[in-house]
């Protein structure tokens, strides 16, 4: 999975999460915790290129899309469950459920995963965002030329000696202060 996946930055208070083993270890903990193994159906594990599908056998409780506010966590492995929650890999009952939807939004903005349980349950996690890019208007342009200066603050000599034109054609052309970008 690291080899497959970035590994995106996010601080939680003063601590260094990572999102990425964050949210898997959760998917993982959750396979093998909610696994049927007197079903012979693989556990499997997929990362594709816009998304992430893990997949077990299931003994199905309440058959349906898992939504985080309104859904009660049914242990069907509880051996197992309190094992893991000995050992650390889990916190509670349920957690994983919402960890995962917590952490997924950050991940990934704009997408949430989907838990869909049925004889397979089924955990999808999208890669590619959701959002669409907006175009930027003739009106935009005092907050497009804020963003700008804010992007280049140590820079604001150059504006103040060649004026707003000359900086503007240096952020187009990549060339600032003599260094082209590459």
């Amino acid at each position: 999975m690291r080899k497959h996946l970035l590994d995106k930055f996010y601080q939680d208070g003063e601590q260094r999460i990572s999102l990425r083993d964050r949210i898997f270890r959760e998917v993982v903990g959750n396979l093998l915790v909610h696994r049927e193994f007197a079903n012979a159906f693989p556990a499997k594990f997929i990362i594709e290129k816009e998304r992430i599908v893990a997949e077990n056998w299931n003994r199905p409780h309440d058959a349906g899309v898992i939504e985080p506010t309104c859904f009660s966590p049914f242990p069907k492995n509880p051996v197992i469950a309190k094992f893991f929650k000995e050992i650390g890999r889990v916190d509670e009952l349920g957690s994983d459920v919402r960890y995962t939807f917590k952490y997924c939004e950050i991940y990934t903005t704009g997408t949430i995963p989907e838990f869909l349980e049925d004889d397979v349950f089924k955990t999808i996690i999208s890669l590619k965002s959701k959002e669409s890019r907006e175009v930027v208007s003739a009106s935009d342009w005092d907050e497009v030329w804020g963003k700008v200066r804010r992007m280049f603050a140590g820079d604001m000599e150059s504006e103040k000696k060649y004026g707003r034109n000359r900086c503007m054609d240096a952020f187009e052309t990549g060339n600032y202060n003599g260094r082209n970008r590459t």
